[in-house]
């Protein structure tokens, strides 16, 4: 939304009476639509999550990375771990290997770098280095194995991820992380974006 703001409010400058009709004949920029793609999949991700809220867990939502731009799309705090969320809404075959990663064929192996660092910053800043990482493909077509470990990191889609975290915060709740001291710290250092 604010990168569509910003546009309308250039065209507007640019253009005063008629950018309306600009905005009209003009698509958004690429940038935009990818934003507004992503956003669409972490939404749908967050609702898989609703009832892992409902038994006690805390799910912090588009989190700043301090310092940049960058954001982390969720990090679930359970009973049990403190997981880090990378949302793609990617379309295609999802094929997994020990150490690799493709989406449609082509090697995607960055995202795992990728969330490895997001991963690495939370543990960093939370004094916590059970804190693990999640790949969850919104559109993504899994084989019939629909989890898989890359770098140790999972790899799935968000029903699988939410019955997996939903299945370890039940198992730990009694003698598990103190989820609100955990939660606050996170959300102390890691701000909404």
């Amino acid at each position: 939304e604010r990168r569509k703001d910003a546009r309308a409010a250039r065209v507007q400058q640019r253009w005063g009476r008629a950018s309306g009709l600009v905005l009209a004949l003009t698509s958004e920029p690429q940038s935009t639509q990818a934003w507004a793609t992503g956003a669409e999949g972490e939404e749908l991700v967050a609702k898989r999550f609703e009832a892992l809220v409902e038994s006690g867990a805390i799910v912090l939502h588009d989190r700043r990375i301090p310092g940049t731009k960058a954001n982390i799309d969720h990090i679930v705090i359970t009973a049990a771990e403190v997981i880090v969320v990378d949302t793609k809404k990617y379309k295609g075959k999802i094929e997994t290997g020990k150490n690799w990663l493709k989406v449609n064929g082509r090697d995607q192996t960055k995202l795992i770098d990728g969330l490895r660092k997001q991963v690495d910053l939370v543990a960093e800043h939370t004094d916590r280095p059970e804190v693990t990482g999640a790949l969850c493909f919104v559109e993504g077509e899994f084989a019939l194995i629909r989890s898989k470990q890359v770098q140790g990191f999972t790899v799935c889609g968000p029903r699988k991820l939410a019955k997996r975290l939903g299945e370890r915060h039940e198992q730990a709740t009694s003698a598990g992380l103190d989820i609100e001291a955990v939660a606050a710290i996170i959300d102390q250092r890691f701000v909404p974006a």
